[in-house]
């Protein structure tokens, strides 16, 4: 994407006060080379927060769509990191960092496709490299402009699949992309994690550690 990148970082809702979401957004946006716009959207359900940003992407002619948790704690500079590794793998179509759910035991969100509508959550290390899969963390996640083209609208729904199982709006994406022939890329160097769940803790060598109520 080079110099000058026009991105728009989304905010589907804000469920913590602004003075420690501008902190964590000042930390994403870290190091960045370009243009930003942020947009939250407060009384929007989801999917369709989600399904605007990825509109206003298409019509203000921008690079790509940040997908911001309001609770989250960035890696620093993740954005650029994530708009980096957009440039190097094209063969995927979403970027994330390492994503810690909110509860379920706080572990990574690092998913492989089983059947339709169904992704497995697999074991992964933090710092451990940067891996294709098939879906990852939404709260932490880069969608570049081709990709949106590329996937036909909706682009984030609820649904539910033949046994009647609610499907969410972030695997709801993720079926498409895979169906789109696109990979999910996640880099487990760039730990987020949800504010109260934990914490990250830099490491001297670049590496990082993440504490968890549970680990």
């Amino acid at each position: 994407m080079g110099e000058n990148l026009k991105i728009l970082v989304a905010i589907p809702s804000v469920k913590y006060g602004l003075e420690q979401l501008r902190f964590s957004l000042n930390s994403a946006l870290f190091d960045i080379d370009g243009n930003v716009e942020i947009v939250q959207f407060i009384d929007d359900p989801t999917p369709k927060a989600r399904n605007s940003a990825c509109t206003m992407c298409l019509e203000k002619g921008l690079d790509g769509v940040f997908m911001a948790d309001s609770d989250m704690e960035f890696h620093e500079g993740i954005i650029q990191k994530l708009v980096y590794l957009s440039d190097m793998h094209r063969r995927c179509g979403a970027f994330s960092g390492l994503y810690h759910r909110r509860g379920d035991g706080f572990e990574p969100l690092f998913y492989k496709r089983k059947s339709k509508w169904a992704f497995k959550s697999m074991p992964v290390k933090v710092n451990s490299g940067c891996y294709e899969v098939d879906g990852g963390g939404a709260g932490c996640m880069f969608i570049p402009v081709e990709t949106i083209r590329s996937i036909p609208f909706p682009w984030f729904m609820y649904e539910y699949n033949e046994e009647h199982q609610f499907i969410g709006e972030d695997i709801y994406f993720f079926e498409k992309l895979y169906q789109s022939k696109k990979k999910f890329m996640v880099d487990t160097d760039c730990p987020c994690i949800h504010y109260g769940v934990g914490s990250v803790i830099p490491n001297s060598n670049g590496s990082n550690t993440v504490k968890t109520k549970v680990g």
